[in-house]
């Protein structure tokens, strides 16, 4: 019944959105198990085959878009390379002919998507030579006039804390190389804690692969990363300039604020600010005109009436005809006089550093805690209100899981884990 309901509720979203007028076309996905729907309760639910029937609505042309996948469980980037392709000194991973590059450009697609995301840093494989590999397979996709996108990596439980942050890092390096044609897979499925780790609500909990295999929540999040995308919307050398960073939405005063920064603004930039209730369905509730500014900008803008309890926010930004997304924040509209509002490490482990938000400005006592509860270690800090930065040194700690605990002078707290 539950799985029922939750069709039910995604077809009902489906057909609130607007569809695109395409007429036949054909996509390869060029993955590994994500790409084929693994642990998924039933078929329509994998990301692809909801990305498939989506495009498929569109019933002015008589022809439906054709969707491939092509690759296999556990499959690495070395694996789906040209069969031509001649492996660095001291690789031993050859290309497969029957499950390669070369296998999904044979379908003749207008597009190919890649989404290989997490088994070549699960075998040992560098974070260079995976971007290398992407890299190579997107320009000899090109070369043969097809678009191809790439998405990113997505967090898995069964790592260590080095290898889960070289799964984070590769989402940078994927969204930087290959701008509007990186597709976002991370941010959706990642708790916001600190350790790079998959959220229970998006696993396949209670089974063998619940460490790595989404469930049909998962690719859920995944299709509408997918289809936010809008891969038949623009030629493969287009792309988007205006820069989006230092996204942040705060609860304070009884309002949610919301800023950003951006870099390279086209004249014609709109920023759309949405919300919801379920992180699913947002609608827009502010508009804000950029300022075609190719230096730095900053934009601010605070929902004076914010919904009670848990929130979503996004901002849709538009230059001419093409919309992107930026990432989900979720706010608790709660009034909180002390809240932490990201942590994280530097890429040494000798800083953990982070955001906290508070009412007023003061010296908060910070608990350093291990996992068998016991305070190893104690520091002051001075925050200022309404937000401000945090670094915490870390150096002297062993190496496993800690939580940092925030006291305000009136005993509010609030915690956050990190590995060291």
């Amino acid at each position: 019944m539950h799985a029922l309901r939750t069709t039910l509720i995604a077809s009902a979203i489906l057909l609130c959105l607007p569809l695109l007028s395409i007429s036949q076309k054909k996509v390869v996905v060029l993955g590994s198990s994500t790409a084929f729907g693994a642990a998924v309760d039933q078929g329509d639910s994998a990301w692809v085959n909801r990305l498939k029937n989506y495009y498929n609505r569109n019933n002015s042309d008589n022809a439906d878009t054709s969707f491939y996948v092509v690759g296999g469980y556990g499959f690495i980037t070395y694996w789906v390379m040209p069969t031509n392709y001649t492996p660095p000194a001291g690789v031993t991973y050859m290309p497969n002919p029957d499950n390669n590059v070369d296998k999904a450009l044979s379908f003749s697609p207008d597009v190919i998507i890649i989404n290989l995301p997490t088994n070549d840093i699960k075998a040992g494989i560098s974070k260079k030579a995976m971007m290398n590999n992407l890299r190579y397979l997107r320009t000899y996709i090109e070369s043969k006039n097809v678009a191809c996108f790439i998405a990113t990596t997505q967090p898995r439980n069964d790592m260590g804390a080095d290898q889960k942050d070289s799964l984070r890092t590769l989402v940078d390096s994927i969204t930087i190389n290959f701008g509007l044609h990186s597709i976002n897979f991370w941010d959706d499925l990642v708790t916001n804690d600190g350790t790079n780790s998959l959220k229970d609500e998006v696993r396949h909990l209670g089974y063998p692969d619940q460490d790595y295999h989404l469930n049909n929540v998962g690719h859920r999040y995944l299709f509408f990363r997918a289809r936010d995308r809008n891969i038949f919307a623009f030629s493969s050398n287009i792309a988007l300039p205006v820069t989006i960073t230092n996204l942040i939405a705060a609860y304070k005063n009884n309002e949610v604020r919301i800023s950003w920064n951006t870099e390279l603004e086209e004249l014609n930039t709109v920023y759309s600010i949405q919300r919801s209730t379920d992180g699913i369905t947002f609608n827009d509730i502010a508009t804000i005109p950029g300022r075609g500014a190719q230096t730095s900008q900053s934009y601010s803008w605070a929902d004076q009436r914010p919904l009670q309890s848990k929130s979503y926010y996004r901002i849709k930004v538009r230059e001419g005809s093409k919309d992107i997304y930026t990432k989900i924040l979720v706010v608790n509209s709660i009034s909180q006089s002390l809240q932490l509002v990201s942590i994280f490490k530097d890429g040494t482990s000798s800083t953990v550093s982070g955001k906290l938000s508070i009412d007023k400005t003061q010296t908060l006592t910070v608990n350093i805690i291990d996992m068998a509860g016991a305070i190893v270690d104690k520091k002051l800090i001075a925050i200022a209100a309404p937000l401000d930065l945090f670094q915490i040194p870390i150096a002297q700690l062993s190496s496993g899981k800690y939580f940092l605990q925030f006291i305000s002078k009136d005993n509010k707290t609030t915690t956050g884990g990190f590995i060291k």
